[in-house]
């Protein structure tokens, strides 16, 4: 297969909700194997709603999306052990064993046993978590939750991989380690990866597309290259800046 096919296909969705104004209008856009794309918005422009679409946790009122040619809406179970989401509403089981919890997922997920501990062994030792593995996670610091919900949703090694605000909680030294094994898994596993980040710094060093999203609508989808890697922040800061402008006409 072609390193850029298409892995997810969204075409014109649509999505409202009682007692509230805001809306996704008409959005459309296609992410690509190899790829890493950045989804950037400001706080409220849709980013959250847009990833629980494409997750299958809320359904579009109109609109069509393909995940690895399945449609999501009638074939949800054929992908979603295809998909791995890490956000910042964490779900452990917090009197378990960090080990427990990933050798758990990695069960549910249909891995073989001995697949699993090669990747707790690997994963734990990147992340410099081999001493905390047998600790239960209800004492781990919110740094540490955050890269034990990263390698939960890696450890099966997805074809999709949908980070949002993967930083929070980070120390310097991890966030380099996080960059360079995102960049790692889209390079050597052909995963198609979307970053939901308020750092346009981390975004611009780690993607090679980006959408632009405020108040449900798209204002800019497009492939960053490294010629035009200076012109990137000003661009979607004038375009916020300019779609401000015309929702106040």
């Amino acid at each position: 297969m072609d390193s850029l096919e298409n892995i997810i296909e969204v075409k014109e969705i649509s999505k409202s909700f009682n007692n509230s104004n805001f809306k996704i209008e008409n959005l459309s856009f296609e992410l690509k194997k190899g790829q890493i794309t950045g989804l950037v918005g400001k706080n409220g422009a849709g980013k959250t709603t847009i990833i629980k679409i494409l997750i299958g946790l809320l359904a579009p009122d109109s609109g069509s999306i393909k995940i690895l040619n399945e449609d999501l809406k009638k074939n949800f179970g054929k992908v979603k052990n295809k998909i791995g989401y890490m956000h910042t509403e964490y779900h452990f089981y917090d009197y378990l064993t960090g080990r427990e919890f990933l050798q758990f997922i990695g069960e549910i997920k249909g891995m073989k046993n001995l697949l699993i501990e090669e990747r707790i062994k690997t994963y734990s030792e990147y992340f410099e978590l081999e001493d905390l593995l047998d600790s239960i996670i209800i004492n781990y610091s919110h740094g540490t939750k955050q890269k034990l919900s990263f390698i939960s949703q890696i450890i099966n090694n997805p074809d999709i991989l949908i980070l949002d605000e993967p930083l929070n909680g980070l120390d310097p030294i991890m966030i380099k380690k996080m960059r360079e094994l995102i960049k790692n898994l889209a390079i050597n596993n052909d995963m198609c990866i979307l970053v939901s980040a308020h750092q346009l710094s981390f975004i611009k060093e780690i993607c090679n597309a980006i959408i632009l999203v405020d108040n449900g609508r798209l204002l800019l989808n497009k492939e960053i290259l490294d010629s035009n890697l200076d012109l990137f922040e000003n661009e979607i800061l004038n375009l916020l800046e300019k779609n401000k402008e015309l929702n106040y006409v």
